[in-house]
C-alpha cells in the first residue's frame, strides 16, 4: 500500500515537472503571439496600401490587439491619405487611378483569422471583417480616354513578393459615411442618408482572383444598399431624393426607387438669383433598373458602361422665364452627339428603356406674363448606342432614339433620331409623324404664349415632318393636313392680350390658307433652313424649324414677326 502511494506521488511530481513546462511555454507562446501578431498584421496592411498602390497612399494605424485562441483582431484609428509627392508624380506620368480615396476608421473587427496559415504561408484567411462608421472621400481624376490602368494581376504583381494570398469570407460596412469630390479643385459632396451599407463577398486575392474576369477587385460579389438619400448641390439650388439604391455586382443589376430631382426654389426666384434666362430641370422617376453595371470600370477605366437601363413612370420638366434678361451662355459644343464626344469619361450605354415617359417645356412669356407648357405625354421607346468609345463607334457610328406617344394630349407621335457619332460636323437626321384630330384649343397652350399667335378653329389631321442637321443648322420639309383654320390677331401688351377684329378677318381673307388637303393643291414645306446661333439650345432650334414650316403651310404671306425667342 505504501508503494503504491509512492508511484502516485511520483507520477504527480512527474506530470507536474512535465506540465509546467508545457504550460510555461504556451503563456510565453500566446504572449509571444500576441505580441508579435500585431506588428505581422500592421506590415500585411500597410504593404497592401503603400505597395498596392505604387506608393500613391500612406497608411496609418493607431493600435491592433489580438485575441490568439479566439482568432480575433481589434483595429483602432486606421487612416489612409494620399502621398502628395507620389500624387503629383504619377499625375504627370498618366498613372493616376480614375477615382483615388481616403479612409477614416475608427474601429474594425476582425474574426475567423487563422493564424498559422499567416505565420507559416504568408496567407490571410479571414472569415468576416466588421467595420462601422468609415468616413471615405472619393475624388474623381479626370483621365484622357485612352490612358491604360492596373489591372488585378498587375496589382496582385506588386502585392505578391510578401503575401502569398488574401482570403475574406465577407466584409461587412455599416453607416459608412460617403463624400464625393468631381475633381481635386471641387468641395467636398456631402451625402445624407438614413442608411448606408455594403457586403463584400468572398475575397480572393491571389492569382487565380486576379485572373478571374467574372470578379470585381479580386471580391466576387459588391452588394450595396443605400436608403433615404437626400443631397443638396453645393450651388444649393438643386435637391436630389432618393428612396432607395441597391447594387449587386454578382448579378450586374442595379435599381432605384422615386428618384427625384427639383429645384429648391421657385422658377421665378431662381432665374433671379441668375440674372438671366436659364433652363431649370426638374425629373422624377418612380423606378430605374440596370442591368450589367459594371461598377469596377469606373474606378479602373473611367468608364461608365451598363447593358440596359430601364426607366418607369418618368417626367421632365424644362422650365424657363422670358422676363429675364436674354441667355448669352456659348451653346455651341452642348447638343447631344456634342457634349456626348466631350464628355470627361467614357460612356457605354447599349439601351435606355422609357414606358410611360412624360416631357414638360414650361415657359412664361415675356410680353403677356403668361405660362404654356408644350407637353409629350405617354412616351414609351428606346435609346440605343449611347457610347464615346471609338472602338464602339467603327462598330455602329449611331446613336437611335425611337419614341411612340401623343404630342399635348391627342396627337398620336411616332418619332426617330439618328446621330452619326462619327461625323466631325455632328451630323443628325430625324422624322416625326403626327395623327389627329389636334384642335385649336390644345395648340393654343402653346400658340399663344410661345409664338403670339392664336388659333379661333383648326382641325389638324396628320402631320408629317423630317429634317437632317450637324453643328451648323438645321434644313427640313413638312406636310400638315388640316382644315378649318381661322385665327385671331392679337394685341399683346404687358399683362394682357386684346384680340384685333378687323385684322383678325383681313387676316383670314387674305392672308391664311383655310384648309390643306392631300391631292394636287397641296401645299408643302420644302428645303426650311434655320442657321444655328452660338446661343440657341437644340430644342430652340427643333421649335423654331416646326414654326417655320407650319407658317409656309398655313401663311400665304411671309410672317417674320413670329418667331419664337432663344
Amino acid at each position: 500500500m505504501i508503494g503504491g502511494n509512492s508511484r502516485f506521488k511520483k507520477l504527480i511530481r512527474f506530470s507536474f515537472w512535465c506540465t509546467v513546462p508545457v504550460v510555461i511555454l504556451f503563456v510565453a507562446g500566446t504572449v509571444f503571439l500576441n505580441w508579435y501578431l500585431p506588428r505581422l498584421i500592421r506590415s500585411r496592411i500597410e504593404h497592401l496600401v503603400v505597395d498596392g498602390s505604387n506608393g500613391l497612399y500612406t497608411c496609418s494605424i493607431s493600435n491592433i490587439s489580438v485575441n490568439f485562441w479566439g482568432g480575433i483582431v481589434n483595429i483602432e484609428d486606421i487612416h489612409i491619405s494620399i502621398d502628395s509627392l507620389k500624387y503629383i508624380e504619377q499625375r504627370k506620368q498618366g498613372r493616376l487611378p480614375a477615382i483615388t480615396y481616403t479612409l477614416d476608421l475608427h474601429s474594425a473587427t476582425v474574426s475567423g483569422l487563422q493564424i498559422f496559415p499567416l505565420i507559416l504561408y504568408k496567407k490571410i484567411r479571414i472569415e468576416t471583417i466588421k467595420v462601422s462608421g468609415a468616413k471615405i472621400l472619393l475624388c474623381r481624376q479626370h483621365k484622357e480616354k485612352n490612358k491604360t490602368h492596373p489591372t488585378e494581376e498587375s496589382l496582385w504583381r506588386i502585392i505578391r513578393p510578401d503575401i502569398n494570398g488574401i482570403y475574406v469570407n465577407k466584409i461587412l460596412l455599416d453607416k459608412t459615411k460617403l463624400f464625393y469630390r468631381h475633381s481635386v479643385d471641387d468641395k467636398d459632396i456631402d451625402f445624407a442618408y438614413q442608411d448606408c451599407s455594403v457586403r463584400l463577398h468572398h475575397i480572393r486575392i491571389d492569382s487565380i482572383g486576379a485572373s478571374n474576369a467574372s470578379r470585381v477587385l479580386f471580391t466576387e460579389d459588391i452588394a450595396i444598399r443605400v436608403t433615404g438619400l437626400n443631397y443638396i448641390t453645393p450651388d444649393s439650388l438643386y435637391n436630389l431624393k432618393m428612396d432607395s439604391l441597391t447594387y449587386s455586382s454578382f448579378s450586374g443589376k442595379m435599381h432605384l426607387k422615386n428618384f427625384i430631382v427639383r429645384p429648391t426654389l421657385d422658377p421665378i426666384i431662381f432665374t433671379r438669383q441668375h440674372q438671366m434666362q436659364v433652363d431649370i430641370f426638374e425629373s422624377e422617376i418612380e423606378q430605374l433598373d440596370a442591368n450589367n453595371f459594371k461598377i469596377e470600370k469606373i474606378f479602373t477605366d473611367n468608364e461608365f458602361c451598363l447593358d440596359t437601363i430601364a426607366m418607369n413612370n418618368s417626367t421632365i420638366k424644362i422650365h424657363r422665364d422670358r422676363l429675364a434678361p436674354s441667355d448669352t451662355t456659348n451653346r455651341l459644343g452642348s447638343y447631344p452627339s456634342e457634349a456626348l464626344a466631350s464628355a470627361p469619361f467614357i460612356i457605354r450605354i447599349k439601351k435606355v428603356l422609357l414606358e410611360n415617359a412624360n416631357l414638360h417645356y414650361i415657359e412664361r412669356q415675356k410680353r403677356t406674363f403668361k405660362t404654356g407648357d408644350v407637353f409629350f405625354s405617354r412616351l414609351a421607346g428606346s435609346i440605343s448606342n449611347i457610347t464615346n468609345a471609338e472602338e464602339d463607334i467603327e462598330k455602329d457610328h449611331y446613336c437611335r432614339i425611337k419614341l411612340v406617344g401623343f404630342f399635348l394630349h391627342h396627337g398620336k407621335m411616332n418619332a426617330a433620331f439618328d446621330f452619326d457619332l462619327a461625323s466631325s460636323i455632328h451630323s443628325y437626321t430625324a422624322s416625326c409623324d403626327l395623327q389627329g384630330p389636334i384642335k385649336a384649343e390644345e395648340l393654343n397652350l402653346a400658340m399663344i404664349p410661345f409664338a403670339n399667335v392664336s388659333f379661333r378653329s383648326l382641325n389638324i389631321h396628320e402631320g408629317h415632318i423630317d429634317l437632317s442637321g450637324n453643328k451648323y443648322g438645321v434644313t427640313g420639309n413638312a406636310r400638315f393636313i388640316y382644315d378649318h383654320l381661322k385665327i385671331d390677331v392679337l394685341n399683346i401688351a404687358p399683362g394682357e392680350i386684346q384680340k384685333q377684329p378687323l385684322m383678325s378677318l383681313l387676316a383670314n381673307m387674305f392672308a391664311v390658307r383655310a384648309h390643306n388637303y392631300i391631292g394636287k393643291n397641296e401645299v408643302t414645306a420644302k428645303h426650311i433652313v434655320v442657321e444655328r446661333k452660338r446661343r440657341q439650345p437644340f430644342g430652340n432650334i427643333m421649335w423654331e424649324l416646326l414654326l417655320e414650316c407650319m407658317k409656309k403651310v398655313m401663311l400665304k404671306v411671309p410672317a417674320k414677326n413670329i418667331k419664337p425667342e432663344m
